[in-house]
């Protein structure tokens, strides 16, 4: 039978009001106690439904805990710490104030509470007293050699509704724990892991605010600058309508990729932006025009921790022809809608590879499994049993409103092939997709504009896309709408107080 002691981590204790109390007088005496404190200002703070409440606790939170030189400064990395600041100073107001702004700040926090505090306080006299008093002895304490060594699990605390600051997922082939995120998107700081809600068993696609921002922003400055991260461009096709680039040289997103060219285009197109969108995620239509694709279905849909964002996840399967496996990919897709800086319409789109439960990896062994099971279970409900070897895949779309009746299409992208697709035909290959994708998006407008034109009330089936672009379009005009009738109080006050 296992002892009390091995159930016992540091979170069981905080979960505890007693058992903190004992660890908190520990703290004391050590004069380390803020690192606690810190963490119950935070379950304090993510409890709060209203962000005006939630924009004044954090205020206080920052300027007791985060700023240097504050009352109770904690130890935490310099860029950290500015990350946080310059986060609340320039995103946060008393109408939009996200529960996870303290995200990167408590997972170091806990990892200082876990790794340094943990394994000295349950060797401590207070740890014996609180056991003493919850199992009325110590005889079992003392029979496990440095009992309260035994450390806590690595995933950590949740802090706010429906994630925590890091999950990870067992691996039974490597019989180890590994990210769920294969491939950092951008900058380490801005950095957007795919993180499983074990709750909820859902995917948000970003892990903050911040981060959300921070990679729809990414993505204009690969459409529309000169480089894609960091490394030049060359132009490998030019006409009047479509232009395509590469990278000079392989981009790595992890040490041990392939060093693969990633990809940059741009198309002129003589459509409304509505018509190129919803033409370009009609599933129907980009079955039939977009390349090697071949079949599409929705996965799954939920809203992010971040409110102004959904998600869709979908699963892709590609024909490459004779020789080569089918290839398949599931994708996260988030969106946003915004005014460019001439008051025409731009949406962004972000889409990047996956690992979802609903959709395993379809390797010989899966199949041979699912076969013996009498059939396989997936979204699509198809009973046909296949090989497909899994893509990797980040890509992103922008399509920008230029004339009522033009439309420029950028999109960039990255993709392993993965089997045994040698990096230089690949290198080769992605040079020539201007001329492809242009063609088959030209298709998909004209053939959109015809069912339209017949079907004036057509449902178009774009696997949650344009729901994803709605939302994000309808929760920002809600979010305006109270700013603008919050300010008209506020001027309503100080004018009556004005008259008085």
């Amino acid at each position: 039978m296992a002892s009390h002691s091995t159930a016992i981590t540091l979170e069981t204790v905080l979960d505890d009001y007693e058992s903190t109390l004992f660890l908190e007088r520990y703290l004391s005496l050590t004069r380390n106690v803020e690192p606690l404190h810190f963490i119950q200002q935070v379950n304090d703070y993510s409890s709060l439904h209203s962000h005006h409440n939630r924009y004044v606790k954090a205020r206080e939170m920052i300027d007791g805990y985060v700023r240097s030189q504050s009352k109770s400064e904690l130890n935490i990395a310099s860029d950290v710490r500015q990350e946080i600041i310059q986060l609340f100073d320039t995103k946060c107001s008393l109408y939009y104030c996200p529960k996870l702004l303290f995200d990167r700040c408590v997972s170091l926090v806990m990892l200082e509470l876990k790794e340094d505090v943990w394994p000295r306080y349950i060797k401590s006299l207070e740890y014996r007293q609180w056991y003493e008093g919850v199992y009325g002895s110590t005889t079992e304490l003392e029979a496990v050699p440095n009992a309260g060594e035994i450390s806590s699990p690595t995933n950590q605390t949740s802090t706010s509704d429906g994630g925590g600051s890091e999950f990870n997922v067992h691996s039974e082939e490597t019989g180890s724990d590994e990210c769920l995120d294969r491939i950092t998107f951008s900058t380490a700081s801005a950095a957007a892991y795919l993180k499983p809600d074990d709750n909820e068993n859902n995917y948000g696609l970003l892990s903050s605010a911040e981060t959300f921002d921070a990679q729809l922003n990414l993505v204009k400055e690969w459409s529309f600058g000169t480089t894609l991260r960091g490394e030049e461009l060359k132009l490998t096709q030019k006409t009047s309508q479509y232009e395509c680039y590469v990278t000079k040289r392989g981009v790595k997103f992890n040490e041990e990729d392939k060093a693969l060219k990633m990809w940059k285009l741009r198309l002129n197109l003589n459509h409304s932006i509505d018509t190129v969108f919803r033409s370009a995620v009609m599933a129907s239509l980009r079955n039939a025009n977009d390349g090697n694709l071949y079949e599409s279905y929705q996965v799954d849909s939920y809203q992010s921790y971040d409110p102004r964002y959904a998600i869709t996840v979908t699963r892709e399967l590609y024909r490459f022809g004779y020789g080569f496996t089918d290839r398949d990919a599931v994708f996260a897709h988030t969106a946003r809608e915004e005014v460019n800086e001439k008051g025409r319409r731009r949406i962004i789109i972000v889409s990047r590879g996956i690992k979802h439960e609903k959709e395993p990896v379809y390797s010989r062994a899966c199949v041979s499994q699912m076969a013996k099971q009498g059939g396989r279970n997936t979204s699509s409900g198809s009973s046909k049993l296949k090989r497909f070897i899994r893509l990797e895949v980040i890509a992103t779309r922008i399509f920008e409103e230029v004339e009522d009746n033009r439309t420029y299409y950028y999109e960039t992208g990255y993709m392993d092939m993965k089997g045994n697709v040698p990096a230089f035909l690949w290198n080769i290959l992605v040079g020539k997709r201007g001329a492809t994708l242009y063609a088959g998006v030209s298709r998909s407008c004209k053939r959109f504009e015809k069912m339209i034109k017949e079907n004036p009330n057509m449902e178009v089936d774009s696997l949650g896309t344009i729901q994803i672009v709605e939302h994000n379009r309808k929760y920002m005009a809600n979010l305006k709408k109270q700013k603008e009738e919050a300010e008209q109080e506020l001027f309503c006050q100080h004018k009556r107080t004005y008259v008085q």
